[in-house]
């Protein structure tokens, strides 16, 4: 049997360095390596911790986002709220700009 020194980092930035038979981790840590493998540090620069967030950013850094999301939506409502005007159809023929044209304005004899 294979004897494994468990790779768990701590919060303390200290290795955890149990004996175990598990290269996954000791008794305590095996159960959190598929949850830290998943898991990337935050975007926003200085920042040391890591998270699950679809966002990317920690709990202390996502608020501008949430924010953002809340600002965009209430936008939205209110925009369709608004009646819409319909837009009046454009025409592509010159021949009848001229026809209106000359029917506006007739050429003097």
């Amino acid at each position: 049997m294979a004897r494994f020194t468990c790779a768990h980092i701590k919060k303390d930035n200290t290795i955890c360095g149990n004996k175990c038979c598990d290269p996954t981790g000791c008794y305590r840590h095996w159960k959190l390596y598929e949850k830290n493998i998943e898991k990337k540090s935050c975007l926003v620069s200085g920042c040391r911790k890591y998270t699950l967030s679809t966002t990317g950013c920690c709990p202390d850094h996502s608020s501008r986002f949430h924010s953002l999301n809340y600002q965009m939506r209430q936008k939205y409502e209110a925009e369709a709220l608004q009646p819409k005007i319909p837009e009046a159809p454009i025409s592509e023929s010159d021949d009848n700009n001229a026809s209106i044209h000359e029917h506006l304005f007739p050429a003097s004899l």
